[in-house]
């Protein structure tokens, strides 16, 4: 396989990632990724990555994420993906959304909260509510020491039903 990238970051202004990625043989990814550093306490990318495999003509990705410090204990992050595929042979594309929206509070040295939401759109052209996924996932973050992290969270999905009126997945 091959990787190359090439980055160029200007102080206070912005950073730009070009990446090439060849793993296998008749499989390649291109990547462009930009962060704005302009603002105090936003730290953010919006990308573009494209596949070209044997089994996939087209494949590309739009990542944008963004996690501002609203102060400096509390802060917010977003993040939304846009996919899409065509396969060889087949006339069908199939595009997907994944969109999220998290909270966090540092409540001390070594304890940090986090509530998530995420919604996942596995197939854009699908019957509404036939495709997707609604999560709600609260953590708690602990640095138990400097080289050890403990996550303790749970998860509450609705897979292809209206959230809240059907049964949960816990």
């Amino acid at each position: 396989g091959f990787v190359g990238e090439v980055s160029y970051a200007q102080d206070d202004l912005i950073k730009a990632t070009l990446s090439i990625k060849s793993m296998h043989e008749d499989n390649y990814t291109f990547g462009l990724y930009v962060s704005p550093l302009m603002v105090p306490g936003l730290d953010s990318m919006v990308g573009f990555t494209y596949l070209t495999t044997k089994d996939v003509v087209d494949a590309f990705g739009i990542d944008a994420r963004a996690k501002f410090a609203i102060t400096e204990k509390t802060s917010v992050t977003g993040m939304i993906n846009y996919s899409s595929a065509s396969f060889d042979g087949s006339d069908e594309d199939k595009s997907a959304l994944w969109t999220m929206l998290s909270l966090g509070y540092k409540a001390g040295e070594n304890i940090r909260y986090v509530a998530t939401v995420n919604n996942q759109v596995r197939d854009m052209d699908a019957k509404a509510g036939t495709a997707c996924k609604l999560s709600l996932s609260p953590a708690c973050m602990i640095q138990a020491s400097e080289k050890c992290n403990v996550t303790v969270a749970f998860d509450m999905s609705w897979d292809n039903v209206k959230p809240f009126a059907g049964t949960g997945t816990v």
